[in-house]
């Protein structure tokens, strides 16, 4: 009878591959960028937004509540102002018919996720320059947030040039002329009588002499 062995001797371990290795770096530095990217964002882009979409609350409130008179006197707080508060340029900057449009954006540790405050701006009665007049940070904000109305002044009758303008002017008294003309009745006009009709209706009619009979002078 073979007796075995109580203790046996340990088996050497297989080296570990290279590809192994490079898995577990791979995995590691996977691991380690996605806890900096929550860091990131949660201590550097959320806090940032948060605190600049408030300031800019404030600033959208103060413009609202001020008079004409400040306005002309100091200002609208138009996109120069924004732009210092915010400390960088925005991504977006648009005019439209109603409204100027820029929107702020923070990028986040990963590269397709980014956080938008979307500054709207408007010219208000008697001012010069568009001033701030709603933010939005949100896509539901975004819709109620976008100015309508009132008519900003580069409207189509404002933007007429003095050509266009003298053109409509000359051809609307001739349309009411015409339209005058069609409206007046037609009257029936007799011909004014001629200084001959009137010599002849004034001269007294001639009278005539008796015709005298031949027959009473022959029996003389």
């Amino acid at each position: 009878m073979t007796s075995v062995p109580k203790n046996p001797a340990p088996q050497a371990k297989k080296p570990a591959s290279q590809t192994d290795t490079i898995i577990r770096v791979v995995l590691f530095l996977v691991l380690g960028y996605m806890l900096f990217a929550l860091a990131y964002d949660y201590l550097y882009v959320f806090k940032t937004h948060d605190a600049k979409f408030q300031e800019l609350t404030k600033m959208v409130e103060n413009e609202t509540s001020r008079s004409a008179d400040d306005r002309k006197e100091k200002g609208p707080i138009g996109p120069k102002d924004v732009q210092e508060a915010m400390g960088f340029a925005p991504s977006v900057a648009e005019e439209k018919e109603h409204y100027t449009h820029e929107r702020y954006t923070y990028h986040r540790a990963l590269p397709f996720m980014t956080r938008d405050i979307d500054v709207f701006y408007k010219q208000y009665q008697g001012d010069s320059e568009p001033g701030i007049y709603s933010v939005a940070h949100t896509k539901e904000d975004l819709e109620t947030a976008t100015p309508t109305g009132p008519v900003p002044p580069n409207t189509d009758a404002a933007t007429e040039t003095p050509a266009e303008e003298v053109s409509k002017s000359s051809e609307s008294p001739k349309t009411e002329t015409e339209g005058e003309k069609k409206t007046e009745p037609t009257e029936e006009t007799t011909p004014a009588p001629t200084t001959e009709d009137k010599k002849s209706d004034d001269a007294p009619a001639e009278e005539k002499k008796p015709e005298e009979n031949p027959t009473e002078e022959t029996k003389e």
